[in-house]
C-alpha cells in the first residue's frame, strides 16, 4: 500500500476483506509511520499492546490477530552511521 490516507480507508478496506476467509492474511511492508495518529501508527500501537520481545534493533510484537516485526534504533543508542548500519535487517543475524 503506497498511499495511507489520513482516514485509513484503504487499510480498512483490506482489513474488512480479511473476514471473508478465516485463513486470510494481510502482509504490510512499510517505512515508519510519520505520526502515531495515523492508520499505520494505530496498527503499531495495537501490536505493541500485546506481547513484545525486543532483541537489539528488532522488535517482535504479538497481539490478537496481529504480528508486528520492526527494525528500529533502540532507545538510548547514539545515532551514529555505524550503529544505524549495524541495525539494518540485512546486517542482523536472526
Amino acid at each position: 500500500m503506497w498511499n495511507w490516507s489520513p482516514t485509513g480507508g484503504l487499510l480498512g478496506a483490506f482489513q474488512t476483506g480479511l473476514i471473508k476467509r478465516p485463513d486470510s492474511r494481510l502482509l504490510i511492508v512499510s517505512t515508519a509511520a510519520n505520526r502515531l495518529q495515523s492508520p499505520l501508527g494505530e496498527l503499531r500501537s495495537r501490536a505493541m499492546s500485546g506481547a513484545v520481545k525486543k532483541d537489539g534493533f528488532r522488535i517482535d510484537a504479538l497481539a490478537p490477530g496481529l504480528r508486528w516485526v520492526e527494525w528500529s534504533v533502540p532507545d538510548g543508542l547514539d545515532l551514529t552511521p555505524g550503529e544505524c548500519e549495524a541495525g539494518e535487517p540485512r546486517a542482523v543475524d536472526h
